[in-house]
């Protein structure tokens, strides 16, 4: 069953109980939560998630409920607590569902570490699989909405998960949570995407978080292997521009936005430059994100690989970055 499957009332109680377990990618999370407008956020944004109820096994379990002790100019407070442990601290309760998925990454940063990980998202359209390995601020997730509902996979907005041993990519389809102007960016030209409520001064600005596509959470259990790298940055009022780059500037860019990369050591690195050296790489600058998408959508059937191949070494001195 998915969580539609479960009326509205019926998936609070089982929240306050603890009794949800949801899967969302590889990964089973059993959540416990007493907010009610976090509960109908989740019900809401993670509507064609499968659940299950009394699992015997979770690898996340995540207590999201009030705080009596905390108050901040007359807000009550929430917590986010994850094995016992608080993650953060107490936070206004009409931010909770933007702390659950901040502290489900955390969750997934700190335990999951079967998967090389980066910061990018990662999208997936006819067996070409589009990485975007990007800082804060560059723009990644407006861009990967725009491609998401222009027709693409969504493989993840905010942590792409690769397998060392394959390079192949496991799918996490989770809400994308866009900041700021971003938000009627993509509400104005994507009428289809389904919103949570936008949540005010959070500690990332103005916040909300779009449901993923069906297709996409029902995608999940297909792996993608990696033929594109692209890095985006957004620029006010710039054209629209894809440019080559060497691999080892890719590279750089990727081992830059690795989350993870100490705990593999010689094995990460060469995953990492086995995953640039099956890429054609290029840098995206754009100033909207609808003409980016589409600049995409008409480049990858053409891309070629005449670029200089890297190569991979296992000395990572190699790589300023590091």
């Amino acid at each position: 069953m998915i969580v539609a499957d479960y009326p509205l009332q019926e998936f609070a109680a089982l929240a306050r109980a603890g009794r949800l377990f949801l899967r969302t990618g590889p990964f089973v999370v059993q959540i416990e939560s007493d907010l009610e407008s976090g509960i109908a956020g989740l019900h809401s944004l993670y509507a064609d998630h499968e659940l299950s109820i009394n699992s015997p096994f979770a690898d996340f379990r995540i207590a999201l409920n009030r705080s009596s002790r905390w108050r901040s100019w007359g807000l009550p407070r929430a917590t986010f607590v994850s094995e016992s442990n608080s993650v953060f601290e107490p936070f206004p309760r009409n931010s909770a569902l933007a702390y659950f998925e901040w502290g489900l990454n955390g969750c997934v940063c700190s335990r999951a570490n079967d998967y090389l990980m980066f910061h990018a998202a990662a999208v997936e359209r006819e067996d070409v699989a589009l990485v975007l390995p990007a800082p804060s601020g560059s723009g990644k997730s407006t861009l990967t909405a725009a491609l998401v509902f222009s027709g693409w996979r969504l493989l993840s907005d905010e942590l792409t998960l690769v397998t060392p041993t394959t390079g192949q990519i496991t799918a996490l389809a989770r809400p994308i949570m866009l900041k700021n102007a971003s938000i009627e960016v993509i509400r104005d030209r994507f009428p289809s995407a389904v919103f949570a409520r936008q949540i005010a001064a959070t500690i990332r600005g103005r916040v909300a978080q779009i449901r993923p596509p069906r297709a996409s959470v029902e995608q999940c259990h297909l792996p993608a292997r990696p033929t594109h790298l692209v890095c985006p940055q957004f620029q006010a009022g710039a054209r629209t521009e894809l440019t080559p780059i060497s691999r080892s500037d890719a590279l750089r860019a990727l081992l830059n936005c690795t989350l993870n990369f100490s705990l593999f050591g010689e094995a990460g690195f060469q995953a990492a430059a086995d995953l640039v050296e099956r890429c054609t790489c290029q840098a995206l600058t754009f100033g909207c994100c609808e003409d980016a998408a589409a600049a995409l959508s008409q480049w990858l059937p053409t891309a070629d690989r005449s670029l200089p191949r890297f190569a991979a070494h296992s000395n990572t001195a190699e790589c300023p970055a590091l």
